[in-house]
């Protein structure tokens, strides 16, 4: 159980909404994965269209546990007491994670319709905010075993959100305004959600346990333990969750482009063949709120708000000859008493504030600076997995066919991290802080993304300038045997 409870701290158990896909939400050739920063960003990309297969992206941060070693060490000789450290520095804990799965998607870019998009998501989202040092390590450690648990844990900041759930989107952006170097697009994307799972944990936490006496006393604890009805079956093998629509969400976007004014297209060398495809800007900044909206689950049968009225009771009371403890709504009556809460709830989404910056340098060199910014708060009554703010510069080399990205972010949680990510055509993998770990050989972080896609720029942009370079060739050259004529004639 320590052990599985340790790699689930630090590969994905706290968690909230990161970036997902850092460095690669910048690209001018990734429409799907753009778009999810900001709905407007498929019509400014340069593909007519794209078509998503697989991907996954798994970000996790947390300050509570660090792994150290190396990978070949992890996977041939793992050993819990060697390679798992508790941070124990008197602080509270705080973690982090997002597990993003794209599916199936496509997106039609034109022009003069706009881009259009369909995609499909899984979504794991888990928050833990201002736990108490002695709580986490009592419940890391032992937490079936009352006896191995600090003598004394308070914690009026306790909070846990998860939330699991798929969403079928629909995308659409279009330009709503071009003027000589000046242009901007709108966007919004229109989700209908599918529930998955939702649950929280919070409240004040107040327990004394006295060792030499064997007794325990939960004081002015107060809890509330919410979660669906999916933790019903958790132990049932032929239950069959049943697909529904548990909500709607939307995004909602826009991007401003200061144009270069030289198009789209540029010619290498004196070849007219050699014609690059190339973004028309010197800078394009962004701006969206994403995932406004809620999903509807019911009360799972654990579903309490727990009261503790100072009884003091004796630990074999409470617990069994293993020292595990008794039936849990017996502890509860045994220590206070509790609610049970019932019918149905809403779990909100994480919504978030997104804005970006992204400069061209020169052809393929651009620059990007985002921002996500948590827009929700904790509350006693609606779940919330909130999103975790982070701020990252991106500087990378693009051209339609590769892409190398190097994404720089901060968070609250871990702090400064460096990453890489490479594109080949539309098939991605990298990871938004390998190089901190590379680094300090120890981590308490994750991020790992990978996508699999195809898709084609417009060629029919192409196709137009060359045609123009051949028109402009043979009027070239009228111009120049005119002159001659008129000369001879004199």
């Amino acid at each position: 159980m320590k052990k599985l409870l340790a790699i689930l701290l630090v590969v994905i158990s706290f968690g909230s909404q990161a970036q997902s896909f850092l460095g690669v939400h910048s690209s001018n050739y990734d429409p799907l994965k753009s778009g999810m920063f900001n709905p407007a960003s498929p019509a400014t990309t340069l593909m007519k269209w794209e078509v998503s297969l697989l991907g996954f992206d798994i970000h996790a941060a947390q300050n509570y546990l660090k792994l150290t070693g190396g990978m070949k060490e992890w996977v041939n000789d793992f050993d819990q007491d060697t390679h798992v450290q508790e941070n124990l520095n008197g602080a509270d804990k705080t973690g982090n994670v997002t597990v993003d799965i794209p599916s199936i998607g496509f997106v039609f870019n034109n022009k003069k319709v706009g881009a259009i998009s369909i995609s499909n998501r899984t979504r794991v989202i888990v928050d833990a905010q201002g736990i108490k040092e002695e709580f986490i390590s009592s419940m890391y450690n032992d937490a079936n075993n009352i006896y191995n648990w600090a003598n004394e844990i308070n914690d009026s900041k306790l909070s846990l959100n998860a939330h699991a759930f798929s969403e079928i989107s629909l995308g659409y952006s279009r330009y709503v305004l071009s003027k000589d170097r000046h242009a901007l697009s709108a966007g919004a994307t229109f989700k209908l959600l599918i529930p998955g799972f939702s649950g929280k944990v919070n409240g004040d936490v107040d327990i004394m346990i006295d060792e030499d006496a064997e007794t325990a006393n939960f004081g002015t604890t107060h809890i509330s333990a919410i979660s669906s009805d999916e933790l019903n079956y958790i132990d049932d093998e032929d239950f069959n969750k049943k697909f529904k629509i548990g909500g709607f969400g939307v995004d909602l976007g826009a991007v401003y482009e200061w144009k270069t004014g030289q198009g789209t297209t540029k010619v290498v060398g004196k070849n007219k063949n050699r014609v690059k495809i190339q973004p028309d800007y010197f800078l394009k900044a962004g701006f969206a709120v994403l995932d406004i909206g809620k999903v509807k689950y019911q009360h799972s049968m654990y579903s309490r708000e727990f009261f503790g009225d100072g009884t003091t009771v004796a630990l074999a009371d409470i617990t069994q000859d293993d020292s595990t403890f008794v039936d849990f709504d017996d502890v509860l009556n045994a220590v206070g008493s509790y609610n049970e809460f019932t019918g149905g709830f809403k779990s909100k989404l994480p919504t978030a504030l997104s804005l970006f910056v992204d400069a061209k340098l020169t052809r393929g060199i651009y620059v990007n600076a985002s921002a996500l910014i948590n827009m929700g708060k904790f509350s006693d009554g609606t779940p919330k997995a909130r999103s975790q703010s982070i701020f990252s510069l991106t500087p990378r080399f693009e051209l339609p066919q590769v892409g190398i990205q190097l994404p720089m972010a901060y968070n609250v949680v871990n702090g400064f991290e460096m990453g890489a990510s490479v594109r080949f055509s539309n098939f991605i993998i990298g990871s938004s802080n390998i190089f901190s770990y590379l680094w300090d050989r120890e981590t308490s972080s994750f991020d790992v993304q990978f996508a699999m896609a195809f898709g084609g720029v417009n060629k029919d942009k192409k196709k137009e300038v060359k045609e123009m370079i051949e028109d402009d060739e043979l009027l070239l050259q009228d111009n120049q045997a005119e002159p001659k004529k008129s000369k001879k004639n004199k």
